[in-house]
């Protein structure tokens, strides 16, 4: 009971469990949205392309909202900013999905909706970061992180793909869009309920190359944080392209339209196995993971999917995705209450503005390398081939930096004679 109370204590705090149910709500829509997307350009005959499409537009749009994000809402109200967002994406996904269903050419249509909508949430997402520590107390930023790494892939990965799968078998791609409207609306009146005190941050001003500079110089003073970004960017572009859009091709190939469930089952085990890891690791000491701790969970996080590329058998799939979803999600719920709290106060909206902006890069990388190696190499070599990208980058850059110590010792020896 005492572990429970440890892992769930965060939702005690009223303002926490509003941004929670908020947060979860937009998951939830996004998810909707997505799945329908993607099957909307797949039944249309666009196949890999459309889709990379479209999560690249939405790379490009978090891009941008991440780089404005850092300097112009550096001393914004947090909170506003959060409801704004919300507020702007419910007409934003009404006015897409009318334009799709008005016979407009749907790629085009959703392309121009996932810039527009990844710019929001290129907003969304650092003010979010910036409001947990200012909600909870730093011994439960473990916990709090947790708990947001344990909704979204329940909700993103496993619960919504399923519901989602399902509504496009019955009703169609459309079917599955229209669910995003509702829970936006749901989540506007969770987050219109949030107490506005502690939110500010000072004043804003808008100083780009700024905000940069202090993000990387956070990066820079602290091994444990830039080997642990390091990791983490490693691992978004060894699992992005693979898993959003080689394997449901894949599966659609196989199936039909019948493959958006089996996408789902194996998304379902990711998400859940993810929430579990997220949870787990409520009562670990933050102050007590160092750069190799965090070295080595991210090494470890995509060297499962090596069993997919090994074979084909659908439930081995299964278990390699839920050991991956396992170790993402309790390094991920470890590295944000990390950042959080290594970084100080003022300057935590640049950092993590920063630090989603690299994400979001590496992300359409990923997506677009996956679109064109896909013409050469079948799902299965993509997929194992992005099993060992991870290690091999952290043990590049692990090299370059005892060399350049070597390299600095030696010439440091050499002045002194």
């Amino acid at each position: 009971m005492v572990y429970l109370a440890r892992i769930l204590g965060p939702l005690g705090i009223a303002n926490f469990f509003r941004l929670m149910m908020a947060l979860g709500l937009v998951v939830v829509s996004d998810a909707f949205w997505l799945v329908g997307a993607t099957w909307t350009v797949i039944d249309d005959e666009k196949g890999v392309s459309g889709t990379a499409a479209i999560i690249g537009a939405g790379g490009v749009g978090i891009v941008i909202g991440a780089v404005i994000g850092g300097s112009l809402l550096a001393g914004c109200d947090a909170l506003k900013v959060v409801r704004w967002v919300i507020f702007l994406k419910i007409p934003l996904t009404v006015l897409g999905l009318a334009l799709v269903v008005s016979g407009v050419e749907p790629l085009w249509v959703l392309a121009a909706v996932a810039i527009v909508d990844g710019f929001l949430d290129g907003l969304l997402l650092p003010a979010i970061n910036v409001l947990f520590p200012r909600y909870v107390d730093p011994e439960l930023l473990v916990a709090a992180n947790g708990i947001e790494n344990a909704v979204r892939p329940i909700l993103a990965q496993a619960l919504v793909p399923l519901l989602g799968s399902l509504l496009v078998v019955v009703a169609g791609p459309v079917g599955c869009l229209f669910a995003a409207v509702p829970a936006l609306a749901v989540a506007a009146l969770f987050v219109a309920r949030i107490d506005r005190a502690q939110s500010k941050i000072g004043a804003a001003h808008l100083r780009v190359f700024g905000a940069v500079s202090q993000a990387v110089r956070q990066f820079r003073t602290s091994p444990r944080l830039s080997f642990g970004l390091i990791g983490s960017l490693s691992v978004i572009f060894a699992t992005s392209g693979p898993l959003l859009v080689v394997l449901p091709v894949a599966l659609f190939e196989l199936k039909g339209i019948q493959g958006a469930v089996s996408f789902a089952v194996i998304t379902s085990v990711f998400g859940a196995a993810a929430a579990i890891g997220a949870l787990a690791v409520a009562p670990v000491d933050v102050q007590a993971i160092g750069a190799g701790w965090l070295v080595g969970m991210w090494v470890m996080v995509c060297l499962p999917l090596c069993l997919v590329g090994l074979t084909p058998n659908f439930v081995i799939w299964l278990l390699s995705a839920g050991l991956v979803g396992l170790i993402m999600g309790a390094s991920t719920s470890i590295w944000a209450a990390t950042v959080q709290y290594a970084v100080p106060d003022s300057h935590l909206k640049e950092v993590s503005s920063f630090e989603l902006f690299l994400e979001s890069l590496i992300g359409p990388i990923s997506v677009g390398s996956c679109g064109i190696l896909s013409t050469f190499w079948s799902a299965r070599t993509i997929i194992g081939i992005s099993s060992v990208l991870p290690l091999a980058i952290v043990t590049f850059f692990i090299v370059c930096a005892v060399a350049l110590r070597a390299l600095r010792a030696w010439r440091s020896d050499g002045a002194d004679h």
